[in-house]
């Protein structure tokens, strides 16, 4: 549960301890206040601190999240996906191995890179679950392409189709749910209604 709870908590943005995730989650989705879990210990002095700096926010920090956000136009977005993704569809059909491994590689794991700084600069809702799963799809293609893993001959059409889905479910599912972005402004009604 604590690992579950650790790992949800960095993708919602979960304000003061981490096991109150679930609830946060819950709440999120039903449009409820969750009630506040303190952490034991000395943890609670570090929630405590962390929910003061939420509480200093203003309003138009959450209105600034969208002038913070690099993708928030149609070409960053054709700039940091599209071309990647074309250059990883020409190059898996015409290239070899070495290049297929390359491009790949680079082609998932720097726009992956690049969702997770996005997502921690602006709370931009998709960056925070398409950015690991891109990370890790390039990771993986540089695993099998110097044999530290192997999945069968068709590894990297799995690994291709596996990530694509993600990216698009993802992609649609959780803005869908919790919006654009995880505001700031948001995040202070929560705490302050509990």
């Amino acid at each position: 549960h604590l690992g579950l709870a650790f790992v949800l908590s960095a993708l919602i943005a979960t304000p003061g301890c981490e096991m109150r995730a679930l609830p946060h989650l819950y709440g999120m989705v039903s449009g409820k206040a969750a009630a506040e879990h303190y952490c034991p210990g000395f943890l609670r002095q570090v929630d405590q601190w962390d929910l003061g700096i939420i509480d200093k926010t203003t309003p138009a920090d959450d209105e600034s999240s969208s002038s913070k956000d690099w993708l928030a136009s149609g070409k960053a977005k054709l700039l940091v996906y599209g071309i990647p993704f074309v250059l990883i569809e020409l190059v898996g059909n015409l290239g070899g191995r070495e290049l297929v491994t390359w491009t790949w590689g680079f082609g998932f794991g720097l726009p992956g890179l690049f969702c997770i700084v996005n997502a921690l600069r602006s709370g931009r809702v998709h960056c925070y679950s398409i950015g690991p799963v891109l990370l890790a799809a390039g990771v993986l293609t540089f695993l099998l392409g110097f044999d530290v893993i192997d999945f069968g001959r068709s590894s990297y059409n799995y690994l291709l189709n596996i990530t694509i889905i993600a990216v698009i479910v993802l992609y649609l599912g959780s803005e869908r749910i919790w919006g654009k972005y995880f505001g700031k402004k948001e995040l202070i009604n929560e705490t302050n209604s509990s």
